[in-house]
């Protein structure tokens, strides 16, 4: 009978293919690529391929990182572990200001209503420091007159007047800076309780 040799034959060529010693792939340092049983020291760094007794790869280790590359993947993940916190921070403090609106007013109307008076009294200051400005330049006016009648008549020029002058165009320029950074406020002011009323109905909104 042939089954025995058959067997036998079958036997062997399972035994060679348990047996085979998976060929470990990679690049040397010119660019080619080498095969054998264990890869080089020299390069084992690099990225190397495993094959089965097929030829097929069965396993692809991907090179060392170096220095630089492990260094950016940390920066790199510190950057968006402090966005994330950054942004956990933003939702935290948004939430609590939701609070606060939804606690102080019960109607848009109030949020405009507060609005308003606040805006009065910036108004009411500014008012205040044109009238201020106003008189001031009337003085200043009046001064440099009294210096061209003096310098026409051809007399000197106290020191106490130039001094005089000095310190009226400096309390003028004081004045005008501080309608500006009012103005500014009120322009700030008035956005913060447009952005409130805009928020509050959207929250009450989102009750309904």
């Amino acid at each position: 009978m042939k089954i025995f040799p058959i067997l036998i034959a079958t036997a062997t060529l399972l035994y060679a293919q348990g047996s085979f010693a998976a060929i470990k792939c990679w690049k040397n340092s010119e660019g080619y690529r080498e095969c054998g049983n264990m890869v080089p020291p020299e390069y084992a760094q690099k990225e190397t391929r495993t094959l089965n007794n097929r030829g097929l790869t069965t396993e692809v280790r991907g090179r060392a990182k170096t220095r630089e590359e492990i260094l950016a993947e940390r920066r790199r993940a510190d950057e968006q572990r402090i966005k994330e916190s950054e942004s956990k921070k933003r939702l935290e403090e948004q939430a609590s200001r939701d609070r606060v609106l939804l606690s102080t007013f019960l109607k848009g109307e109030e949020i405009t209503a507060a609005r308003d008076r606040k805006v009065a009294v910036f108004e009411g200051y500014l008012e205040l420091s044109l009238v201020s400005i106003a008189k001031l330049k009337e003085k200043l006016e009046e001064e440099q007159g009294k210096i061209a009648d003096l310098e026409r008549s051809g007399q000197s020029v106290p020191e106490t007047s130039m001094a005089q002058i000095r310190a009226t165009r400096n309390q003028i320029s004081v004045k005008e800076a501080f309608i500006h950074q009012k103005e500014a406020e009120k322009s700030k002011l008035i956005k913060k309780y447009d952005d409130d009323y805009k928020r509050f109905m959207e929250l009450k909104a989102r009750r309904r």
